[in-house]
């Protein structure tokens, strides 16, 4: 009788929603998680635009635009290309990039498709926090205090806010992550092998074409269960095909085996052991009293489901890094996919399986992961990589003065030649592929030793950006001629190496207000005319 609707004993709409409230205990961790990534959204999408003739611009990280100019030329029809005709596998992310074409096609603004895309990514970041929720609910016993800080940390880690706010896949390889590992748990408490967690494994190598660490993983968390293993690994054969099918067609379509972004970051690496060490010295800084709890609380239960995810997770993070030597960004974006299920570990160990010290890890964890791993202050979502806001200034200039046929090389290949749509030239190689092959040079960032500026200028294209102020290119360029040798950093020099450059662009730099600190745009002498009167830049002599 009670809860028949306009009865005497009707409930009010406020004691319903409390009592659904008390029922679901993974509501409030949510909602307490929504209003920080909300937060984080508030911010950040204010910081990474800019109003400018009336339009509001968005932007995403600069490695990521080069991707959403890889979606944009597919939904306009030109192929799966950096360059029309040009066919060079400049992304390690087919299916987010694949995202961004589906972006464009349903009619995205180039002024607004990134925004669009960290939609997308926020959405994703929920998701992610929603799973590893669901997963931690998986053992009994966990506490809804519990399971609120659990929200609280991974809303305020860097390695879901930093990657969701700038554009980047991770998020997309979380949440992929998150479900085939929640089916493994399933099937576990089922005692039944069925296929849906290899389908979502078999997406993983797609989500990012290195993403071994994470199949990998999978694969040892599958098998450590002797139960149907012949059927498991035949599972786990199958959900190689989608890889395999996807090297045939990169193989057909691009003439290559490997994505052009391993030759240019990974081959070839300078120091790379000791690049390797500081990075994983960073992320263990960052995450080892997350493990050292994991750890104790497996331990202590003799869970063989954790201990392998654990095992498994940590080495082939660790044999990939070792591999490859790290990344040049913030937080640790090749341990990303492994931190949400860590800190579902950590959280869980801290709160139920070291009883005596339960509250006092509970803080440990949470001031640790806050400080160590956690997005402090504003600044720390923001990416500087590309020089964002004076490239979209420079590339939205372009896109008003250029012909329609003109070209412009580039040292940050995603803002300029997005914001452009000019035909663009890659001087770090990662759309080049022969600049990709040359040897690395010493004391450069990773992704940043390999370049060639008369191979890059060869065609002459008509403008030339450098990420620094006319000054700096001459005074770059007369340090060149009496050394010998770049000034540091090397890579934004690039092109005072070239005679070319510092016959024909070097004397021609179009005045630009308000960017001259950071972006020098030159143009070539024989069409300097036709974008009236270039300011001379600074002497060589």
């Amino acid at each position: 009788m009670g809860d028949t609707l306009g009865g005497s004993g009707a409930r009010s709409p406020g004691s319903t929603l409390r009592t659904r409230v008390a029922r679901s205990p993974l509501v409030v961790p949510m909602l307490a998680a929504t209003a920080i990534v909300a937060l984080q959204c508030w911010f950040q999408f204010s910081r990474a635009s800019a109003q400018i003739d009336g339009v509001r611009w968005f932007w995403l990280d600069d490695d990521q635009m080069i991707s959403m100019r890889y979606g944009r030329n597919l939904a306009e029809g030109l192929g799966l290309v950096w360059n029309r005709g040009d066919y060079v596998e400049g992304y390690t992310n087919p299916l987010w990039t694949l995202v961004m074409a589906a972006v464009h096609a349903l009619g995205a603004s180039d002024a607004h498709a990134a925004l669009w895309v960290k939609l997308i990514n926020t959405g994703l970041e929920l998701a992610v926090i929603g799973l590893a929720l669901q997963l931690a609910r998986q053992w009994r016993g966990v506490s809804s205090a519990a399971l609120l800080l659990l929200a609280v940390l991974l809303a305020v880690c860097g390695d879901l806010g930093y990657w969701a706010q700038n554009g980047f896949e991770v998020p997309l390889l979380q949440v992929v992550f998150l479900l085939a590992l929640r089916q493994l748990v399933a099937d576990d408490v089922a005692q039944r092998t069925r296929p849906w967690a290899y389908l979502f494994a078999s997406l993983l190598p797609l989500v990012r074409s290195d993403a071994a660490a994470p199949w990998l993983t999978i694969a040892a968390v599958a098998l450590a269960d002797p139960r149907d293993r012949k059927l498991k690994l035949t599972w786990l054969a199958a959900s190689l095909l989608p890889m395999l099918a996807h090297v045939m067609w990169r193989h057909e379509y691009y003439g290559q085996w490997l994505p052009n972004t391993f030759y240019a970051k990974a081959l070839d690496v300078p120091n790379r052991f000791n690049r390797s060490i500081e990075y994983l010295r960073r992320c263990g800084a960052a995450y080892a009293v997350p493990v050292l709890l994991a750890f104790i609380g497996a331990r202590v239960r003799g869970d063989r489901w954790r201990v392998t995810l654990l095992s498994a997770g940590v080495a082939t993070m660790f044999l990939y890094v070792m591999a490859t030597g790290g990344d040049v960004f913030p937080f640790c974006r090749f341990a990303a996919w492994m931190v949400p299920p860590l800190l579902v570990m950590a959280v869980v160990a801290a709160d139920r399986d070291v009883a005596d010290w339960r509250r006092p890890a509970l803080v440990v964890l949470a001031v640790l992961v806050a400080l160590q791993a956690g997005i402090t202050r504003r600044s720390l979502l923001d990416s500087a990589n590309g020089g964002p806001r004076a490239s979209i200034e420079v590339g939205l200039y372009l896109r008003r003065i250029a012909k329609p046929d003109a070209a412009v090389a580039v040292t940050a290949a995603g803002l300029v030649p997005y914001f452009s749509r000019l035909r663009a030239i890659d001087a770090l190689g990662k759309c080049d592929a022969g600049v990709a092959r040359l040897p690395s040079r010493e004391g450069a960032p990773i992704g940043h030793g390999k370049f060639d500026a008369n191979w890059s200028l060869r065609s002459r294209p008509e403008f030339v950006v450098a990420l620094l102020s006319p000054s700096q290119v001459a005074s770059g360029a007369r340090e060149f001629l009496q050394m010998g040798e770049l000034p540091e950093p090397q890579h934004r020099y690039v092109f005072v190496e070239s005679s070319l450059f510092r016959a024909q662009y070097l004397p021609n730099v179009l005045p630009m207000q308000g960017v001259a600190r950071y972006a020098s745009l030159f143009v070539r002498a024989d069409v300097a005319a036709k974008y009236g009167q270039p300011k001379p830049s600074t002497s060589l002599h």
